[in-house]
């Protein structure tokens, strides 16, 4: 097994289930390392970056591996192996919230979409964000092979929207600006949607980005509260985020805007700023989610040294899709409090945003 959940607690999973090797962070090269291992008959105390189980059942722990250098370097996946009929039927990101911009407008289409990796890892270390997979470190593909792998999959299945799945895709603004110049230039008819950061942004990027293709622009905005976001160590300010979502708003017509509510240190004050921010943005968030610890982040170590979390493998089972109910509670409410508070803001908001866009 692999991937986050595995990388994050390797000994609760290999005690808890019938698995004989887990896979820490990256998979191209370890996978590779142990299905060379096993077809040769050698052992797997050679290969880095995994946990197996010895033969006196035991639990052996190999060196960390090194996360890869080059992303051009590791091939392109098979496609072809995959049921694809289903992967770009099923509508994500702006395809997914049906808000395309046609001359201004807001309309629901049907397109075929498709998820991609442009790049790996996060040089911020905000204390709810999980990073053991890929790390702390920011790496990205040439724009050269990012775009040739957007052709291949447009033209072999018709996907016209590539919904970036990487943290920050927009860490390098230099980065950014030659994937857009390069889309400009090949022009293949693509349209694509990323994850953005408020502190990164600015008039000529997005302007570009827009240019190039872009009809989505995501941010985690967290908080309309300086003092949650500085607990949370977001290392953006409220008036940055502002900016960044007007801007977003004057050349994508919206902006994809997540919060977290029930961070430590909520109150009804800080609840009352951030509705005070989507107010003065006329700003719908399309999700808010409730704060919930994951393992491998400075959350949940908060949540096991605080006895908020007392049985890890019971607590990760019940783990469901993010934060849409109460998991662990860091504020004085409760939890059924928490969760009006909650549904208090959506319908807020939604009846002050009908009578702005009325008038």
């Amino acid at each position: 097994v692999g991937g986050a959940c595995a990388t994050s607690i390797p000994r609760i999973m290999m005690e808890n289930n019938p698995v004989d090797v887990v896979c820490i962070g990256e998979g191209e090269a370890t996978c590779s390392g142990v299905l060379r291992a096993l077809s040769g008959g050698g052992g797997l105390d050679g290969v880095d970056g995994i946990w197996f189980r010895d033969g006196g059942g035991g639990i052996v722990r190999t060196p960390p591996r090194a996360p890869a250098r080059d992303l051009d370097a590791l091939p392109h996946p098979a496609w072809e192996l995959f049921p694809m009929d289903v992967y770009v039927r099923n509508p994500i990101g702006a395809v997914n919230v049906n808000k395309w911009i046609d001359g201004g407008r807001r309309g629901d289409v049907q397109k075929n979409s498709m998820n991609l990796t442009p790049s790996r890892g996060c040089v911020y270390k905000c204390t709810f964000c999980y990073h053991d997979f890929m790390g702390f470190g920011y790496r990205y593909r040439s724009p050269e092979n990012i775009v040739e792998e957007m052709k291949l999959i447009k033209d072999r299945y018709g996907v016209e929207y590539f919904h970036f799945t990487d943290d920050c895709f927009v860490t390098s603004r230099r980065h950014v600006m030659r994937f857009c110049d390069l889309l400009l230039r090949e022009n293949p008819g693509i349209e694509w949607g990323c994850a953005g950061r408020v502190n990164l942004m600015t008039e000529e990027l997005i302007a570009r980005m827009r240019e190039a293709g872009c009809v989505l622009i995501g941010y985690g905005i967290e908080s309309g509260s300086q003092k949650i976001l500085d607990s949370i160590k977001k290392r953006v300010s409220v008036e940055k985020a502002k900016e960044a979502v007007r801007l977003t708003q004057k050349y994508m017509g919206w902006a994809d805007c997540s919060f977290i509510v029930g961070l430590p240190g909520e109150t009804k004050d800080t609840i009352r700023e951030t509705v005070d921010f989507c107010k003065e943005l006329a700003l719908t968030p399309e999700v808010i989610f409730f704060a919930t610890p994951y393992p491998g982040t400075e959350l949940y170590d908060l949540a096991l040294k605080t006895g908020k979390i007392r049985d890890e493998e019971q607590y990760i089972l019940t783990l469901g899709e993010q934060g849409e109910k109460v998991r662990v509670n860091f504020t004085d409410f409760s939890d059924a409090e928490l969760t009006c508070i909650k549904e208090d803001m959506v319908r807020e908001l939604d009846a002050w945003n009908k009578v702005v866009h009325a008038g």
